[in-house]
């Protein structure tokens, strides 16, 4: 082998073993960890709620002749600390033209509650919503009649109030009767057992917590033609309950870690022979 081809061959071993003994260096440089990780989870949490206001108002025919400022006059069956819900018939059918303002066929009658969600989590997504209120059969007989109609017992529906009202005993003038959205109603579901109406709606919750929580109405179906008037036991007696989902974290951040690597050991390659 001549001089200049054994420095050839010199040359190529050099070059081959740095090649060898970089290359895992190169693959750490370029090699990106991974990024740090949070799993965000929806954990359905029931929620402790409960009725935070109450009041109801009254279509009193009194108020066809008396001042706008007076109080309900006409007396209702109505309990003090029940709430009132109720249907009026219209004139009869043979009414004589007598100098007195029937009143008209309508729901004279409305109670409003109001429900806190001040423990939802933000963010929360609303799974399960009901409210149960009972009827005070036993502090007005009259309700418990109405319940026993032939045609079954009244229906009601609840309708968001879209205006913040102020609780009280009531009954409240008719004049200041908080505004309504009926467009969707939400039909309850009466339980004969217990003399109660449940009104379901998760969709109801959740419009509270996107937009605002100005409580609902409960009032008579659009549909009753007979006359009644329920009254509903007050605060203590209704029933919340209500679930979401919330969004919280279900771990902590994963660091990511890279392992260690040893730094390049010098070799010189052997000599050709």
């Amino acid at each position: 082998m001549t001089p200049s081809t054994r420095r050839v061959l010199r040359a190529g071993l050099l070059v081959a073993g740095a090649g060898m003994l970089l290359a895992p260096i190169a693959a750490v440089a370029t090699a990106r960890p991974p990024a740090q990780v949070r799993d965000v989870v929806a954990h359905a949490v029931a929620v402790p709620s409960a009725v935070t206001k109450t009041n109801w108002w009254y279509d009193d025919p009194s108020a066809l002749v008396a001042p706008v400022t007076a109080p309900p006059a006409t007396p209702t069956t109505v309990p003090q600390g029940d709430l009132g819900v109720g249907y009026r018939n219209g004139p009869p059918a043979n009414a004589l033209p007598v100098p007195v303002a029937y009143p008209a066929a309508e729901a004279d009658k409305q109670a409003f509650v109001s429900v806190d969600l001040g423990g939802v989590p933000a963010g929360s997504t609303v799974t399960a919503f009901s409210l149960r209120v009972v009827v005070d059969t036993a502090g007005d007989p009259a309700s418990a009649i109405d319940l026993l109609n032939p045609a079954g017992p009244p229906v009601l529906i609840a309708c968001p109030a879209v205006r913040d009202w102020d609780p009280g005993a009531g009954p409240s003038r008719w004049d200041a009767l908080p505004a309504t959205d009926c467009s969707s109603p939400v039909k309850g579901t009466f339980d004969g057992a217990s003399s109660s109406y449940t009104f379901s709606s998760p969709a109801l919750a959740q419009s509270w917590l996107d937009d605002e929580n100005d409580g609902l109405a409960i009032l008579p179906d659009p549909g009753t033609t007979a006359g009644f008037t329920l009254s509903l036991a007050g605060a203590s007696q209704m029933k919340v309950s209500l679930a979401v989902e919330a969004p919280l974290p279900s771990s902590t951040p994963r660091p990511h870690h890279t392992a260690a690597v040893a730094p390049p050991v010098a070799t010189t390659p052997a000599a050709p022979p």
